[in-house]
């Protein structure tokens, strides 16, 4: 896996990112323009924007000033907090802060442990404070 480059902090690629990483259309504004895909985003890598697709993401991991993201294909680094990415992408129900440092996609889910949850072999902590609330969000039967 190729994790994708990250333009210098102040470049054109932070503007872009900090005025068109937007998925809130309920509430525009002047200076957050909606945005013109739905259920995607753009990624900067090599030059170019890639389309990510917010189904495809796994998950996100805080690290530093940067999050990863993780899709099945590939990783990729972008320079934004992971909860400006939280609060970007709070319309989408299946994405679910479940650590300070983790952001999962629900759907990917594979196992759920007492402190933690599987996604494509990773293991991902859940904190006590969220466990109850996660819980609650998931469909699970007992036998």
């Amino acid at each position: 896996m190729k994790n994708s480059e990250i333009g210098p902090a102040g470049s054109e690629l932070g503007h872009f990112l900090a005025h068109n990483f937007t998925v809130d259309t309920e509430s525009p504004s002047l200076t957050d323009p909606p945005p013109l895909l739905q259920n995607c985003f753009f990624v900067y890598e090599k030059n170019s924007f890639v389309r990510l697709p917010i189904n495809s993401i796994l998950y996100l991991k805080a690290e530093s000033n940067y999050v990863r993201i993780f899709t099945q294909e590939q990783r990729y680094l972008v320079s934004q907090s992971l909860s400006r990415i939280e609060q970007k992408m709070q319309t989408y129900p299946y994405l679910m802060r479940v650590h300070r440092s983790y952001l999962i996609n629900t759907s990917h889910i594979s196992r759920i442990n007492t402190r933690s949850v599987c996604i494509a072999d990773h293991t991902i902590p859940i904190t006590k404070k969220v466990h109850k609330t996660f819980m609650g969000r998931i469909q699970a039967i007992q036998i």
